[in-house]
Parts: structure tokens; sequence; C-alpha cells
């Protein structure tokens, strides 16, 4: 493997790891002292760089899917997205002018 799939590799597992072990932690802390502390999720840097380490590395097409699926940083941002943007449009100046 040359140092450049190595380093993408490497680089595109950080932050699935850092948005897996954050969750984990934020839901043992919920669980045993009852308080919510929040999961740092980092969408798309990672599913981008293993994306391009599967292209890079001649690896089946098939692992694209599996590499965007098991990221739970993106599948977070993703799942409230319809929600950010709504509230974004609720309190954005074009949707102010909008009603006029």
């Amino acid at each position: 493997m040359t140092p450049l799939l190595s380093s993408l590799l490497v680089a595109g597992l950080i932050f699935p790891v850092i948005s897996l072990l954050t969750t984990m932690g934020s839901l043992a802390s919920q669980w045993r002292q009852k308080k919510y502390s929040s999961p740092v999720f980092i969408p798309f840097i990672g599913p981008v760089l293993l994306t391009s380490w599967v292209v890079f590395a001649h690896k089946p097409l098939w692992f694209v899917a599996i590499v965007w699926l098991a990221d739970i940083g993106t599948l977070a941002f993703l799942a409230v997205s319809p929600q950010l943007i709504r509230d974004w449009w609720h309190r954005s100046s074009f949707h102010q002018d909008s009603c006029v």
C-alpha cells in the first residue's frame, strides 16, 4: 500500500471513529449519570476520504455504500438536515420578505 493510500485510509477512519466513540460516550453518560452530553459529529469528511481510498485502491465499488452508511456523523447530520433547513428558512430574511 502506497503512502498516499495509507494516509487516505487513516485520515478517513479518524472522523467516523471520533463520531462513534463520542456517541458511545454520550449514551453511556446518559445511561449512567442521567446527564446529556453531546457527541461530536463530523459529517462527510471521513466518507469522502474513504471513498477516495476505495477508488484509488481499486476496491469493489460496493465498499462506497458501506463507507457512507457506516459513518454515524454523516447519517446523524442527514437525519437532522430537514429540521435545520426548516428552522433556517423560518428565521431567514428571505422568508420574512416573502410573507409580506
